[in-house]
């Protein structure tokens, strides 16, 4: 094979969980390049957020476009992948890893099956309590599985999985966890629906400002989508409440500064925000995605009642009474007495020794 050009190569549309651990080995001197969305998707030609934030970093960024197949007709997804499995043998040729790390979604399986056909090492890393049909073909074709949580264990084979836990950001692990009991209040509240934000959320926070802003204050993230124009109408709405701050997306030390004045959540229940949740002890109300694949997002947020006070309210039924219903249900569970448990927090160096010491 051709001499190695990169130490590591990054895939996956989780960026939040892979960047502690590209950094980790970028800062012993190893070379990183990560491939990706530039874009939000296809149809949204903001520049992504994953992309902001990798090259804030300087480390290179490729993009890659792949085919959803979770739910989409038709044969077009099956012309996409087959482009995109030779667009991913042509990246691994021009920047020649040593190791393939995936972080799952659609975006990582024709690169790790490039990977596979070259000869190339891949490692993966599920972060949800089950996995979607993307990750299932990634663990089949990757050379090792980290896991995220114990309880993902028996859907893998045991002889390649490692439970190491979530990666987290060091300017998460900066943020000290809340103290819970009857004195905790919930006054500020934090919005997200994920880097692309939510428009079914927004819509919400829209349509009940009048209630939320007299009774919260709201931070609140709106994602930037050429398909809805939310982040526009969310800058024009806060000029009438005063309680309101919208942003598009934050990260870094911003991120953190946000995390840190919450009292609780209303958001999505992606991967990352679980866990991070989970170790800060926010009290959250989740609304899981419901057309992700294998449920796996009401499975992230079944998960997050034995680590936090949550309560899961779906997207069928958020109104403004199911949202007070929710709300009060989190103001009882914030005052009990629970020993809830811990999430692991050394899954960047776990992973960075394993990586290191078996392939570079």
């Amino acid at each position: 094979m051709l001499k190695n050009k990169f130490d590591l190569l990054f895939i996956g549309g989780h960026h939040s969980s892979a960047l502690p651990l590209a950094l980790m080995f970028k800062e012993q001197g190893y070379s990183i390049v990560f491939v990706g969305h530039k874009y939000n998707s296809a149809s949204n030609k903001f520049v992504s957020s994953e992309y902001k934030e990798v090259t804030s970093y300087d480390i290179p960024h490729i993009h890659l476009k792949a085919a959803k197949f979770y739910n989409v007709p038709g044969i077009k997804k099956y012309l996409v992948f087959i482009k995109s499995v030779f667009l991913s043998f042509g990246i691994l040729l021009k920047t020649r890893p040593k190791v393939v790390v995936s972080y799952g979604g659609y975006l990582s399986v024709p690169l790790v099956l490039s990977a596979k056909i070259l000869g190339i090492k891949s490692v993966t890393h599920e972060q949800t309590a089950v996995s979607g049909m993307a990750n299932r073909v990634v663990t089949k074709l990757a050379d090792l599985v980290f896991l995220t949580w114990e309880s993902s264990l028996s859907h893998f084979p045991n002889k390649k999985a490692v439970i190491v836990g979530l990666p987290l950001r060091k300017e998460i692990l900066n943020i000290k966890p809340r103290t819970l009991g009857p004195k905790y209040a919930l006054k500020t509240v934090f919005i997200q629906g994920g880097k692309q934000g939510s428009h079914v959320l927004n819509e919400f926070i829209f349509n009940n400002l009048d209630f939320l802003a007299k009774k919260f204050k709201i931070y609140h993230s709106t994602g930037r989508n050429s398909l809805f124009d939310d982040y526009s109408l969310s800058q024009k709405l806060k000029k009438k409440y005063p309680n309101y701050f919208p942003f598009d997306y934050k990260f870094g030390a911003d991120y953190m500064d946000i995390l840190s004045k919450a009292d609780f959540l209303i958001s999505r229940s992606g991967a990352h925000t679980v866990y991070e949740v989970s170790y800060l002890k926010i009290p959250a109300i989740f609304v899981p995605i419901p057309w992700a694949s294998n449920q796996e997002q009401k499975h992230n947020a079944l998960t997050a009642q034995e680590y936090v006070p949550s309560v899961l309210l779906e997207q069928d039924n958020l109104n403004l009474k199911s949202f007070k219903n929710a709300f009060e249900e989190l103001k009882k569970l914030v005052k009990r007495k629970v020993s809830y448990k811990q999430v692991p927090l050394n899954a960047t160096q776990k992973m960075f020794d394993i990586i290191k010491n078996k392939y570079l």
